[in-house]
């Protein structure tokens, strides 16, 4: 599961095995970083921010971006009870079969930026928001497409829609920066213990930096809309056709918390095993970030994939990249069989290729056989806010809805 491409002129190892990716990740993570080309593509859109940098800026985001997305914050569900109500009263509405994922897609984003700015655009309501939302898409697509883009990559950074979208999510935000920004850096600091405390006033006492606030806040957004959105996506298109799932979810919510709204962040993550089993099954399906990437920073080795019978180390000179993919090792049989000590019963084994939540009441899978928020010192600091926010809309919807089917059957 570790292969080399030369691709005009440039060595890229591609890898799904376990072995090398917690290497990456973990045990050589000083050896692998995002490296300078990549920083250099990414920066026009993304800036200088926790995705596109190393070393002390990669430091100084995480730290800043970890503090505001602690269990202490993610706990109060007032902002996704406000909205989820919302996408639940949507749904209510509607005579026909909804395009959920539009749905999801605009609940997530009008929970993101109710938690950043400490005002939501209302995109459920207003559909005239869409072209924010539309630039995000935009420009995250032709950025996926520069990445792949080899020598040709400058053709796609100066494309006009991507530079477009680019200038509309500026204008999007730099509001938002210019008013925390005609602050005090007195009142500023006394908000942050306030109830009017938002991300953006901690992003505000840290460093009155415009370019500092908006590429922190770019990447806050991209990083909390998308991870819940296609998460709840996908969960939704699987248990359509699985009303055997939905039963099992709604006694469940029944059971520990009946008609009412989740009370506690505790309940949401500790007391419906099954709800989470759902969602460590379609993070199991569709990680959020299926590929990913790693340069070498100096001079270094993987553990395995070289030599005749690939169990020798590979050579990876610095600068070379690491494409490495957790679904691809999500759907290793050889993987998930090796990790059922101590489970005998052939039955038991359900095809790695299929949506069964139930694998999770028996399955322990090895920390670096399922990495569904990536690993190690850059492990995704939102996963937290990912998993109660799609806890809490998913009680929501089945609290109120006795099946979910896709249209066609």
């Amino acid at each position: 599961y570790t292969a080399e491409v030369n691709f005009i002129g440039t060595r890229f190892i591609f890898t799904a095995d376990p072995e090398n990716i917690r290497a990456v990740l973990v045990d050589k993570f000083r050896d692998f970083g995002k490296g300078e080309e990549f920083h250099r593509n990414t920066s026009p859109f993304l800036g200088d921010a926790i995705w596109t940098t190393d070393g002390h800026a990669w430091s100084e985001s995480r730290s800043l971006l970890k503090g505001q997305l602690s269990k202490q914050r993610v706990s109060d569900l007032r902002i996704f009870e406000l909205h989820s109500s919302k996408l639940v009263n949507k749904l209510n509405l509607e005579a026909k079969a909804v395009d959920i994922k539009d749905l999801i897609y605009r609940y997530a984003m009008d929970v993101t930026t109710h938690f950043i700015f400490g005002e939501s655009i209302d995109s459920l309501s207003h559909a005239g928001n869409d072209a924010i939302s539309e630039a995000f898409s935009t420009a995250q697509r032709l950025q996926c497409l520069i990445w792949r883009a080899g020598p040709f990559k400058w053709i796609l950074r100066y494309h006009p829609s991507y530079r477009s979208s680019i200038r509309i999510l500026d204008a999007f935000i730099e509001p938002y920066v210019s008013k925390v920004l005609s602050l005090p850096p007195s009142e500023v600091s006394a908000r942050t213990t306030a109830t009017d405390y938002t991300f953006l006033h901690a992003l505000a006492s840290m460093r009155r930096s415009r370019k500092f606030i908006r590429d922190q806040l770019l990447t806050m957004l991209i990083g909390s809309r998308d991870t819940t959105a296609s998460s709840l996506a996908w969960f939704f298109h699987e248990i359509s056709t699985r009303p055997d799932v939905v039963a099992n979810l709604r006694a469940e919510i029944q059971s520990v918390i009946g008609d009412s709204s989740p009370s506690d962040y505790n309940t949401l993550k500790n007391k419906l095993p099954y709800l989470n089993w759902c969602l460590h099954e379609t993070l199991r399906l569709y990680p959020s970030a299926p590929v990913n990437m790693r340069t070498a920073l100096k001079d270094t080795t993987l553990p395995v994939g070289g030599g005749p019978d690939g169990l020798r180390p590979v050579a990876i000179l610095k600068g070379q990249s690491i494409i490495f993919s957790s679904l691809v090792m999500h759907l290793r049989e050889d993987l998930y069989r090796r990790s059922q000590v101590g489970v005998d019963d052939q039955k038991t084994f359900p095809s790695i290729n299929t949506f069964e939540p139930q694998r999770w009441a028996y399955w322990k899978p090895n920390s670096t056989y399922y990495i569904p928020f990536s690993a190690g010192p850059r492990v995704c600091i939102g996963q937290e806010f990912a998993m109660v926010a799609m806890s809490y809309t998913i009680v929501k919807i089945l609290q109120k809805f006795r099946s979910i089917e896709r249209e066609g059957g």
